[in-house]
């Protein structure tokens, strides 16, 4: 009866040793996944930073007398007394 129950005990531990490796290296798998992720993500920050930094210069360019004049000559397709407008059609 004692050997039985030994046994069964036992058999309890090693379950729960064999469960406890799985539930660690399921956490250990997921935290190196989570950290990949991490650095795509900081990685996607950095390029966004860029690109806002790109874009509050050109605010700040076309916030200018000359910037709005160059912006409004493009889209109205005008040219100052002398200039010459060449338009190149893409194919």
């Amino acid at each position: 009866m004692k050997k039985t129950l030994f046994q069964i005990v036992e058999i309890a531990v090693w379950l729960l040793a064999i469960t406890s490796i799985f539930n660690f290296l399921m956490a250990y798998n997921n935290h190196l996944f989570m950290k990949s992720e991490m650095r795509a993500l900081e990685t996607q920050i950095m390029e966004e930073s860029k690109v806002i930094s790109y874009l509050q210069m050109e605010i700040a360019r076309l916030n200018t007398p000359e910037g709005i004049e160059k912006a409004i000559r493009e889209i109205m397709e005008m040219a100052k007394p002398g200039e010459i407008i060449i338009k190149i059609d893409e194919p």
